[in-house]
């Protein structure tokens, strides 16, 4: 049986074991949230369905997705566009279809804004991206 089975808050992550991802795992886990990293090896994440049975099968209540590309290297532009976009639509299809109560929370990347000058960067930039 699952871990998080019946458990009230339950926070899937895609990225987990990235850097942000590494962060905020044990630091929801301190806050009484169950956690379960989803990567590619518990789930096609090219498939919307196979993601939202993976949902139910945790019960899961909120996704932060940060699971990303953040620059195409090497010219693979194919997977860059993969990763970022057509997995993050998977993501939102599979929560929707599993009627997911909490929040779907899709954390970016600074790179959106161009290099910095040193400020601080807000939301509210201009976009201004290299890639």
């Amino acid at each position: 049986m699952d871990a998080c089975v019946s458990h009230k808050k339950v926070c899937a992550i895609t990225g987990a074991s990235g850097f942000v991802g590494s962060y905020l795992a044990p630091l929801l886990a301190g806050e009484g949230w169950c956690v379960v990293p989803i990567n590619r090896l518990d789930v096609d994440f090219n498939d919307a369905s196979a993601l939202a049975r993976f949902l139910l099968k945790h019960e899961i209540t909120h996704i932060v997705h940060l699971a990303a590309e953040s620059n195409p290297a090497g010219g693979q532009v194919g997977r860059f566009y993969d990763v970022n976009a057509f997995i993050t639509a998977n993501m939102l299809e599979a929560a929707e279809k599993v009627n997911l109560l909490g929040r779907f929370l899709y954390v970016s990347a600074t790179s959106v804004y161009g290099n910095s000058d040193g400020s601080a960067q807000r939301e509210e930039d201009h976009l201004k991206p290299l890639n």
